[in-house]
C-alpha cells in the first residue's frame, strides 16, 4: 500500500486500484465516468472507477467474486469513447444481460448483469442515465452459443 495525499492507492502488479481517481483525472478517458454494480436483491454495490476492470475469483482481479461458479478471470468491463461494455473472457459459465447469454455488450443503467447465481443491477450516476431507450438488438450484443457439454448453459 502507498499514500499519496492521504488518499491509498494498492498496486496489484500492472493493474493499480485507486481509491481516488480524482487523483488521476488526466490518465482517464474523455467523458469517463463511473458505474456501480448493485447486488440484487442486496444493497451490496461494487464501485467500477477505472476504464477496463477485470471481475472473477482470482486474488489479482480488480472485482473478487469468491464464489466455485465465478471463473477466475470471468469477465471484463471496458469504457470506450461514450460507452460501457462488458466482455466475457471465455468463462466457463458466461455472462447474462438483461437474461440473453453474451460474449460482448453495450451495457446501461438499469440493465441486469446475471453471473449464474448472481444478479447485478447496473447503475449509472444521474447526469449519465438515459431516457429509455433499448440498445440490446444483435447489433450491439454478441450472443454466445455452447458448442460443448463443459459449459454450463441456462
Amino acid at each position: 500500500m502507498q499514500t499519496i495525499n492521504n488518499d491509498t492507492v494498492s498496486i496489484n502488479k500492472s493493474l493499480p486500484v485507486i481509491s481516488n481517481p480524482s487523483l488521476f483525472q488526466e490518465f482517464l478517458p474523455k467523458n469517463f465516468f463511473p458505474i456501480q454494480l448493485v447486488l440484487d436483491p442486496g444493497c451490496v454495490r461494487l464501485k467500477i472507477a477505472k476504464p477496463v476492470c477485470i471481475l472473477g475469483r482470482h486474488s489479482l482481479s480488480d472485482v473478487r467474486l469468491s464464489y466455485p461458479f465465478i471463473s477466475r478471470r470471468h469477465c471484463y468491463f471496458e469504457f470506450k469513447e461514450t460507452n460501457w461494455y462488458v466482455h466475457d473472457l471465455n468463462s466457463m459459465n458466461g455472462i447474462f444481460v438483461n437474461g440473453k447469454k453474451v460474449e460482448s455488450c453495450i451495457i446501461q443503467s438499469g440493465d441486469s448483469l446475471g453471473l449464474i447465481g448472481i444478479s447485478f443491477l447496473i447503475e449509472f450516476p444521474l447526469s449519465h442515465r438515459q431516457e429509455t431507450k433499448n440498445i440490446h438488438d444483435d447489433r450491439y450484443c454478441e450472443p454466445t452459443i455452447a458448442m460443448t457439454s463443459d459449459r454450463l448453459v441456462a
